[in-house]
């Protein structure tokens, strides 16, 4: 706007710094035409007072936003909680373009979850309730997964998504596919909201469809780089910071923990029973508990709040009765009930904790709004009595 103002008739030009250890912003400026502009009371002087306080008052805003960054292995559910912060500050609201590209996320999602199921169906040998079914779900198996089909099903060019939607309903009340769906984790590996989306498909056929809160909140996108949203969440300023979980993306974080109010640390409880997508050797749940462990350990991060979320709740609340935590830790003695279980895994975490500093833990379903709210409010009165509690109150 600086730029554009003064444009070509004072070729100005205005380089901003911030230096976020110490919080210090300067400008400088260069004026090819007129350096006394700058000084008295000319239209440049008058200029540069503006910035100055408008940069001020960036910096007194900066210091009072709550910094928080989600951190968390692959699929913890770190982007979901990035989603429902923006839908409890700002609203339901989406734009457009936001639904459209969900759309063609949700559609593709359906697709290619639907051809994991056939194709774990025939390496475990589950016959199909009919050949013409057994047809469909070849047609859709014999599927390549091209840029150019991601955009003919997202777009639903010549009908491809209405097709293959078709197919997805039929194959999902096929029982042969409710059997191998059962098998999920054992397995092999299915996104968390297959079902969900599997169960919805009337809907995602309808041909205004439109996503709602729950499809936005469920569908799954992989978060690469980093992402941040700055919120007002009941008055208070938060600024949430978000990034990719996966291994290739972690170095990554090393340039978001500066200023950081505090940690949100992301452990899906259903991972017990998973393995690594990237690394089908490791168990999921071993690879975040040793990621926690670096976290809380590392020096350079001794004086920022850590926050640990058991999340995906609703799903260990039924895993947890049809997978036992012995096959995770065969040292585990209570039940295999959720309240034990959580327990266990609660304890497993925290005694990774060598420092003095507390962990603060909230059980999270992210999908669930009201759950979500009731954690957020607690883990802002948490960071703001340690804020006062810093200050000598």
């Amino acid at each position: 706007g600086i730029n554009a103002e003064y444009g070509a008739s004072n070729k100005l030009e205005l380089e901003v710094y911030r230096f976020t250890d110490s919080l210090l912003f300067y400008t400088h400026f260069f004026d090819y035409r007129s350096k006394m502009g700058l000084c008295g009371s000319g239209p440049l002087y008058q200029r540069n007072k503006v910035i100055e306080k408008e940069l001020l008052r960036d910096k007194k805003k900066f210091q009072k936003l709550n910094r928080i960054l989600l951190l968390g292995p692959g699929e913890s559910g770190k982007s979901t909680i990035f989603k429902q912060m923006k839908i409890l500050s700002i609203g339901e609201d989406f734009s457009s373009e936001e639904c459209e590209n969900y759309t063609k996320v949700i559609r593709t999602n359906c697709v290619a979850q639907m051809k994991i199921l056939i194709t774990a169906a025939g390496q475990l040998q589950i016959s199909l309730d009919s050949e013409e079914n057994v047809g469909k779900a070849c047609k859709l198996r014999d599927m390549t997964l091209t840029e150019n089909w991601f955009q003919l099903i997202g777009e639903n060019i010549r009908g491809q998504w209405s097709e293959m939607g078709e197919i997805i309903r039929d194959l999902w009340n096929d029982t042969g596919i409710q059997q191998t769906y059962e098998l999920r984790d054992k397995k092999f590996q299915l996104n968390d909201s297959a079902a969900y989306f599997f169960n919805a498909i009337d809907r995602l056929l309808e041909p205004r469809f439109v996503p709602i809160v729950q499809d936005f909140l469920h569908v799954r996108v992989r978060t690469s780089g980093v992402e941040e949203a700055e919120y007002y969440f009941q008055d208070v300023p938060f600024m949430m910071i978000d990034v990719g979980g996966q291994r290739s993306e972690r170095r990554k974080w090393i340039g978001c923990f500066n200023n950081v109010t505090a940690i949100i640390y992301v452990a899906a409880l259903n991972e017990y029973g998973q393995v690594l997508r990237e690394d089908e050797r490791q168990n999921r749940m071993d690879e975040s508990v040793h990621l926690f462990e670096e976290i809380a350990n590392t020096p350079t991060l001794e004086k920022i709040n850590i926050i640990l979320f058991f999340n995906k709740t609703d799903i260990f609340r039924e895993m947890i009765k049809k997978v036992s935590l012995k096959t995770w830790r065969p040292e585990y003695k209570g039940k295999d009930t959720y309240a034990e279980a959580l327990q266990f895994i609660s304890q497993i975490y925290l005694s990774q904790n060598k420092s003095k500093r507390e962990i603060y833990t909230h059980e999270t379903c992210a999908i669930d709004s009201k759950n979500m709210e009731f954690v957020f409010s607690a883990v802002k009165k948490t960071l703001l009595e340690k804020s006062l509690h810093n200050l000598g109150f």
